[in-house]
């Protein structure tokens, strides 16, 4: 990504009252002395002196505050979100297509919709989706020379809501009124087991231990607890310089202690 590629599409987006916050370069971790997504603004001000800090800065979009959801389709080992995609099209439960969308570097999708709720994500709701309404990371930001590029013309002031039966998967499984049916539903153990046998690739190191270390820290592990199964796991499996996991790790920690850590 050239230097300051994502000025215009910032301020694009605060320009059309949408909240951003910025992320290091190559890299889904918030700006070293930001509160992740809580930092989020619209202030072109505040926009501007992130961007002359951090050229090459990654950008990230808060969803709750536009109410917006995510529908993140993941291309990431077993976990094909695609099958999951074909398995509910079967059910007459499609993703509408004419709603903005955009490409992952790793081949994944995201779709956005409107939706009205708080912030929250469900992590491998269906094998390889997750449904996010608290904050993603946007176009044209770039991880490994791939860029988050948008699908066709469509612009995020052109999203359409939600479909009601994805609306219904959001909800606690006691309150949901119908079943997704022909797609195995795993308990967030196994989400977990599953992340931690799957094979990372040389381009999603870094967004793989991210995610895996936010899963670790749902479950209300202690943190000690936490960075020890994280550094077993770069061991063994991932291989990132010990600073990077570091990085991660401390970045969620953070965020899940409300920004309370220097």
């Amino acid at each position: 990504m050239n230097e300051l590629q994502c000025e215009v599409p910032a301020f694009n987006l605060v320009d059309h009252g949408f909240k951003v916050y910025p992320l290091s370069a190559n890299s889904k971790v918030p700006l070293k002395g930001t509160n992740g997504y809580k930092s989020a603004t619209d202030d072109p001000q505040q926009v501007f002196n992130w961007i002359t800090t951090t050229p090459r800065m990654n950008l990230g979009l808060r969803l709750d505050t536009s109410n917006l959801l995510v529908v993140d389709v993941d291309m990431h080992g077993d976990n094909n979100g695609r099958e999951s995609l074909v398995k509910l099209a079967k059910q007459s439960k499609i993703l509408p297509s004419d709603s903005y969308i955009e490409q992952t570097p790793n081949g994944g999708l995201h779709y956005f919709f409107k939706y009205h709720g708080t912030a929250t994500r469900k992590v491998n709701i269906l094998p390889g989706i997750d449904i996010l309404t608290d904050f993603v990371v946007i176009g044209p930001s770039e991880i490994n020379g791939k860029q988050y590029k948008p699908i066709g013309s469509r612009t995020l002031s052109g999203v359409k809501p939600a479909p009601k039966w994805l609306i219904e998967m959001m909800k606690p499984d006691e309150q949901k009124r119908e079943f997704v049916k022909g797609v195995k539903s795993k308990n967030y153990a196994g989400k977990i087991i599953d992340a931690l046998c799957t094979e990372v690739s040389e381009g999603n190191r870094n967004e793989y231990l991210t995610k895996v270390c936010g899963m670790l820290f749902s479950t209300g592990a202690e943190p000690k607890n936490v960075y020890t199964v994280l550094m077993n796991m770069n061991d063994e499996n991932v291989g990132l310089p010990e600073k990077e996991v570091n990085t991660i790790f401390r970045s969620i920690l953070k965020r899940e202690r409300g920004g309370l850590i220097a």
